[in-house]
């Protein structure tokens, strides 16, 4: 197959197509991240996702199926910064142990410099943070981002307190996105955006997930999926969705990945046929409601 033909081939994708692509899922995952790899030294575990808009299925000629030219592309984001209160908890002391005791890294004021910095030299549309503090919301990424044209807000969380003082962070870039309603459920972020830039002005789901940690719990990873595009789908107009984040589990292996690219987890001869975490799921993760 010639050069010609391949460029050809990549380009002719159906409508239908097109719309069965209408999850994106992007995700850090940080499961080495958390236990092996910190993510506030040199080598930053940062995806930038560059998609095209939800209107204006491309055809072989680069024109919309409508005729006219497709949105221009955006980009995303996505990072588990990781909260200055669980560096330096004493239980995760033997985690950080190759960080020597004098470094600046522990100092929340010189790392947040460097997060910041990082963050805006990618210069992407959308921006989704994990374990953000409420307070460095505040006081930190918020003005650094409004001051750089971006809009942003972070998980409402009704158990905010010292023992659960950090939640996800979604900001988008004024010139492109506008916030038209958004919502929090536990371990979840929603904003709606609108896209200004794209043929008759798409609303865009984003959803900011940090799911839960621990491991054995996948039912309760894809719960929290399950309640974020319920709420979604029952009450809130949207035109396509982005879920992106701290997935705490492998992607491609995993009753969330399943449940998102399938909507459901599937079941053969009554178990779930993979594993996550090199452990059999619970069956009792196949019976969490299917999501369109």
């Amino acid at each position: 197959m010639t050069t010609n033909n391949k460029n050809i081939f990549k380009k002719r994708r159906t409508i239908k197509e097109q719309r069965f692509i209408k999850l994106l899922i992007v995700s850090i995952i940080d499961a080495f991240v958390n236990f092996f790899i910190p993510v506030y030294i040199v080598v930053y575990l940062i995806h930038i996702f560059r998609m095209a808009a939800m209107t204006g299925e491309e055809d072989v000629a680069g024109q919309s199926s409508a005729g006219q030219q497709s949105s221009a592309p955006f980009s995303v984001l996505s990072w588990n910064v990781l909260a200055d209160c669980y560096l330096k908890r004493p239980v995760d002391k033997d985690i950080y142990m190759h960080l020597p005791s004098d470094s600046q890294l522990w100092d929340w004021g010189y790392r947040k410099g460097l997060l910041i910095d990082e963050i805006l030299s990618q210069d992407a549309d959308i921006v989704c943070l994990q374990e953000v503090e409420f307070t460095a919301f505040e006081n930190d990424f918020n003005p650094a981002m409004e001051k750089a044209g971006y809009s942003g807000r972070i998980q409402q969380d009704k158990r905010r307190s010292e023992n659960h003082a950090q939640g996800v962070a979604t900001f988008w870039r004024n010139s492109r996105f506008l916030s038209q309603s958004d919502f929090s459920k536990t371990r979840t972020y929603t904003v709606v955006l609108k896209d200004t830039q794209a043929t008759h002005n798409p609303l865009l789901a984003v959803i900011n997930v940090h799911l839960e940690g621990h491991p054995l719990k996948c039912v309760e990873r894809c719960k929290q999926l399950k309640s974020a595009l319920a709420q979604l789908n029952n009450d809130i107009s949207h035109h396509g969705v982005l879920v992106c984040g701290d997935f705490n589990c492998q992607m491609g292996s995993s009753s969330s990945s399943a449940y998102l690219a399938m909507g459901k987890v599937p079941l053969v001869q009554g178990q779930v046929p993979f594993l996550e975490w090199g452990r059999e799921v619970s069956p009792d993760a196949a019976k969490i409601t299917t999501h369109p």
